[in-house]
């Protein structure tokens, strides 16, 4: 991409907008997500970095009501009644490295998801507390993917404001 000082200037400003602005939503509106627009969120969390370039993700796009609804009953962390689920699993078969590692690869993979959803106007909240085992059983997955995080997609009912933020110079440490 070959842009002029100015130009980089606007594109970086709107990036920093964009992770500003971004918030989890609890609250969607019953509105179908289109599946290609869910691929678009794999297709931004396919380019997140991972080490050694190992990719350990593998995505799993839940729009079918009952499967939400049964996902949800073994996923406390989740609210509201979401149109569309994104389940990160870790490709273990991949798991060349740490694990611990790998897990900030998946990281990075959700990041881009919830900062592109945004960006497309959708809501999106990342849900930690669930039963990992439950939902591999649920989602008939082989043994090598184990669910990591599940996102949940839709358009918000509304957007929350902003939480407060720790100071930019009480969150440095040193300046050499």
């Amino acid at each position: 991409m070959n842009m002029s000082r100015r130009d980089s200037s606007e594109y970086s400003s709107k990036i920093l907008e964009i992770i500003r602005e971004r918030r989890s939503i609890r609250e969607f509106r019953d509105e179908e997500i289109p599946v290609e627009d869910l691929k678009l969120l794999i297709e931004a969390a396919r380019w997140a970095p991972s080490g050694s370039n190992l990719q350990p993700w593998k995505f799993v796009i839940v729009t079918d009501k009952r499967l939400v609804k049964a996902i949800k009953l073994i996923s406390p962390g989740m609210f509201g009644e979401p149109p569309a689920l994104i389940i990160i699993c870790h490709d273990l078969s991949r798991a060349e490295l740490s694990r611990e590692l790998q897990l900030i690869d998946i990281g990075a993979s959700m990041q881009n998801i919830l900062l592109y959803a945004h960006a497309l106007g959708l809501g999106t909240c990342p849900i930690a507390s669930f039963n990992s085992e439950g939902i591999a059983e649920l989602l008939e997955l082989p043994d090598h993917l184990k669910p990591t995080i599940i996102i949940s997609v839709g358009k918000p009912e509304r957007k929350p404001s902003p939480p407060e933020r720790i100071p930019l110079d009480k969150l440095i440490v040193k300046i050499y």
